[in-house]
């Protein structure tokens, strides 16, 4: 019955883990650690065969779980309120500010064009 309960509902999302994390994660070991948790969890896991261009004979298909075995898997909250974002990106703003301004004062990001004073 929880086999049942695990399989991939209508609305679910799943990702592969290069989806998922934005890098491969074949060399890393970390596939094959997921898989199995994904396993002892009795997660349904899909497999989805990859493009020709990014096939190879050793490599034809990838594994994909539901995004929220992988947002816990990896300790992702996703309780996360709009007031907690919004004081984060205020944060990010203050360091971002503080790395400006520690440029040099000639540089610029400017597209306008400088009289530079030459003859030609």
């Amino acid at each position: 019955m929880k086999e049942i309960q695990q399989v991939m509902k209508s609305n679910e999302q799943y990702m592969s883990l290069y989806d998922y994390r934005g890098q491969a994660s074949k060399e890393s070991g970390l596939g094959k650690t997921v898989y199995e948790a994904a396993k002892k969890k009795d997660i349904h896991v899909i497999y989805q065969d990859l493009p020709p261009d990014l096939s190879r004979p050793e490599y034809n298909r990838v594994a994909t779980y539901p995004k929220w075995f992988l947002d816990e898997y990896f300790g992702v909250d996703t309780d996360v309120s709009i007031e907690d974002v919004y004081s984060q990106l205020i944060e990010l703003k203050k360091k971002f500010d503080e790395l400006i301004s520690k440029l040099e004062p000639n540089v610029t990001n400017s597209v306008e064009s400088v009289d530079d004073e030459l003859p030609f």
